[in-house]
């Protein structure tokens, strides 16, 4: 098992971070982060395993001990991820050489320091630290340390008989500061990008609307037809540009819902019309069952509809010509 874990290790330090994937707090993290997870969990179980056998009543048992010991202690200091051990008191027992790359430390310089002096923890959640060290944080907790982004995941050590008795805490840190500005960096991108397109869709829109109502003149029946597939096309590019935003509101927390009571069945009812067109041109039907009494839910209209009218052109997409939707 020890040298899979140091295998997985190796690997795990190998890989770059191209592929990458939502996630939770950071905005965005790669592919191995999510298969790191599983490993950061493996080294909490090794490195306790490795902390257990340095007892002196352990080691005297027998030699496997020690060669176990030497083992984990290996696999703990050349982890590409930082673990620091605390006690129960939040002071810091152990910490391997990529934590104190992260910190700019020394082994010598932290171990039987309090963990405030590392800036890992905050004076205030010194005092929380028995929560800490009850429950495990299987996701990561993203913390800003100076000038760098922390990614952590937290495990209680126990000891004692049964290992009920709290004797601190793993912590498993990774440097995601780069993530976090590239992050930022997309999302800023998008937001300019597509505020960018939003202007000459207008215009597009306008105009065209303004070609269909006659203004410029007499439009016959092939030029409005023409005309109805600009304008279709040009609501579209802007539903896209309006999620492209949406999106870019929801990852930098500031999305805004204008929340009112909503008639579910009415909205419902006003997005099926709204696509009848569509669904009349592939011949299909569609059947709803909601209760009558159902009340009215609080809810962003507008943000309801957007879903809906997704969930039903999606419905459409993948339904065949005369199927029916449910």
């Amino acid at each position: 098992m020890t040298m899979w874990v140091a295998t997985i290790l190796a690997q795990a330090g190998q890989r770059t971070g191209d592929n990458r994937e939502p996630f939770g707090l950071i905005g965005e993290i790669d592919t191995y982060s999510l298969a790191a997870g599983v490993v950061f969990m493996l080294i909490i179980t090794l490195v306790a395993m490795w902390l257990s056998q340095r007892s002196p009543k352990r080691e005297n048992i027998t030699g496997a001990s020690n060669q176990d010991g030497d083992r984990y202690a290996t696999i703990f200091e050349s982890a590409n991820e930082g673990i620091v051990v605390l006690d129960a008191d939040g002071v810091i027992t152990e910490i391997n050489p990529a934590a104190c790359r992260l910190f700019d430390t020394q082994p010598d310089d932290t171990v039987g320091t309090p963990a405030t002096d590392l800036g890992l923890l905050s004076h205030t959640e010194i005092r929380l630290l028995p929560n800490l060290h009850r429950q495990e944080t299987p996701q990561p907790v993203v913390r800003q340390l100076g000038e760098r982004v922390i990614s952590t995941i937290v495990s209680p050590l126990r000891a004692g008989e049964g290992k009920r008795r709290r004797a601190g805490s793993v912590w498993l840190l990774r440097d995601v500061t780069e993530i976090v500005r590239m992050d930022e960096t997309r999302n800023e991108f998008i937001s300019v990008v597509s505020h960018e397109l939003r202007t000459p869709m207008t215009a597009i829109k306008g105009f065209t609307d303004l070609i269909l109502d006659g203004d410029a003149g007499r439009v016959s029946d092939q030029q409005r037809e023409l005309l109805a597939i600009v304008q279709a096309n040009a609501d579209r590019l802007v539903d896209l540009v309006n999620d492209m935003l949406d999106i870019s509101r929801i990852e930098s927390g500031r999305i805004q819902l204008d929340q009112t009571a909503v008639d579910l069945a009415k909205a419902i009812q006003s997005e099926i019309a709204s696509l009848r067109p569509m669904l009349d041109a592939k011949q299909q039907h569609i059947q709803t069952e909601l209760d009558a009494d159902v009340p009215p839910i609080y809810a962003d209209a507008a943000r309801l509809s957007q879903i809906l009218t997704n969930l039903l052109a999606n419905a459409s997409k993948y339904t065949p010509e005369e199927g029916w939707i449910t």
